[in-house]
């Protein structure tokens, strides 16, 4: 039976899905057999492996990091929220029910039952389970029948590390008041503390730290400052920090509709590898501008954001564009919000894989025509991951502002996101005692 070690964290959006990321690295450099693992997910942002099953995108960056093939076992039970305070339930993969909160809760009993049975196989098959909590554990209005923090926590009798965000302020208030607001069986399962996101002097917080491990009695086994990484995010609080500017130095600027109830919005993370792409999400008219590509991305809620986009005068902007010099790209529903408008020529991509390298290639051969009055609707994930093709792409935009043709990145995707993996992991294992950390998960 393998060993586990749980993340919980503060409060949502603290950082534990990328200490998480970060430890299952270090741990397969290790050579153990890593497995990440999030019994219950609520996001928008997600994944479908090559069988068709839909899991968690953290969960798919875990499995990554770990060096293992995506298994929707990593995250049995992935939440995605939707309008009028409906839910859609995926479970192993498979899209199993939409329903309210309070039907779902009633169903928590039958549900811990299944990821118990679920724990139990991946703990017999794995050297370490490195489990992530969600939200935060001291929500005790949701603690009977729990399965995703301290009742995960019971199921695998796991240590756990609690991880609490300084960058927002009142950090030693969040870790003291969620501590004191478990129960003392639960305490008891708390071994160490990292505090996230720092920024200045560490020796600032020497006394601070003393102070906190007296008064709850759990050391302060790391204290990790803030890093910016190229690593997909599940939280579309991410999205909050994204610019809605155009930035003057690059070359080709795109705008992505930023929509409610957005999926994967991480899907157009790749284009970060372009030197002369500006990307920003835009979600006000006057943001707008004339971009060279406009981006209406998948939404959960393609009704609300018609009526908006209807009620704002996006359609007609949006046309005007498409009429002009813009290219416009659509991704799966993000097509049925714009499907009145006039457009003279529609690639339609509809693709759950694609399979050969000179398919990517050729993906958009039309170097004979103009880009003017195009709109290519895509259907299947990573569409910008094939660099290649993305690069044969933006240099057709380029070839139509009159734009010297460039070369595409020297390494593949995966070869970026592994470089990034080994980053993060270098960087916690300067600021995190990875021996006491060995010790709490072996004790």
């Amino acid at each position: 039976m393998g060993k586990a070690v749980m993340i919980q964290g503060t409060a949502s959006d603290v950082g534990k899905s990328i200490i998480v990321t970060g430890l299952c690295r270090i741990f397969a450099d290790k050579g153990l057999k890593v497995f990440p693992f999030k019994s219950q997910n609520m996001a928008l942002n997600s994944y479908k492996t090559t069988s068709g099953d839909e899991m968690s995108r953290a969960q798919l960056v875990q499995s990554e990091a770990a060096r293992r093939t995506p298994d929707i076992r990593m995250n049995p039970i992935l939440l995605k929220p939707i309008k009028d305070s409906q839910t859609k339930v995926i479970f192993k993969g498979q899209e199993l029910d939409t329903i309210d909160a309070k039907a779902y809760y009633q169903e928590k009993s039958k549900l811990k039952a299944e990821i118990k049975k679920i724990y139990d196989e991946v703990a017999k098959e794995n050297d370490l389970i490195v489990i992530e909590g969600a939200g935060s554990p001291a929500e005790i209005n949701l603690n009977k029948d729990d399965f995703v923090n301290m009742g995960m926590a019971e199921i695998a009798n796991s240590p756990v590390i609690l991880v609490a965000d300084i960058d927002r302020g009142g950090v030693f208030a969040s870790i003291y008041g969620t501590l004191k607001l478990l129960s003392e069986h639960d305490q008891k399962r708390v071994k160490g503390i990292i505090i996230n996101k720092f920024r200045g002097d560490i020796s600032l917080l020497d006394e601070g730290l003393k102070m906190i491990e007296e008064l709850v009695n759990v050391p302060v086994i790391g204290v990790v400052p803030y890093i910016t990484l190229d690593i997909d995010s599940e939280d579309s609080l991410a999205l909050d920090q994204a610019t809605s500017m155009f930035d003057p130095s690059k070359d080709i600027d795109i705008a992505i509709l930023k929509l409610s109830m957005i999926n994967n919005f991480t899907e157009f993370n790749s284009l970060t590898m372009f030197e002369d792409v500006s990307v920003r999400f835009v979600d006000r008219v006057n943001q707008l501008k004339k971009p060279d590509i406009l981006i209406i991305p998948d939404t959960e809620d393609v009704s609300g954001n018609q009526r908006i986009l209807e009620d704002a005068g996006w359609l007609k902007i949006i046309e005007k564009l498409t009429q002009e010099s813009t290219f416009l790209m659509t991704f799966r529903n993000g097509e049925k919000l714009v499907n009145d408008l006039t457009l003279m020529n529609t690639m339609k991509l509809k693709l759950k894989e694609v399979q050969s390298e000179t398919f990517k290639e050729n993906l958009m051969d039309n170097s004979n025509s103009s880009l003017e009055n195009e709109v290519i609707s895509v259907d299947f994930d990573g569409l910008f991951e094939h660099l290649n093709w993305t690069r044969n792409f933006l240099n057709k935009i380029r070839k139509s502002k009159n734009q010297s043709i460039l070369q595409p990145p020297s390494v593949s995707y995966s070869e970026f996101k592994d470089n990034q993996y080994d980053t993060l992991a270098e960087h916690l294992r300067k600021h995190i005692d990875l021996e006491i950390l060995d010790k709490i998960i072996n004790n």
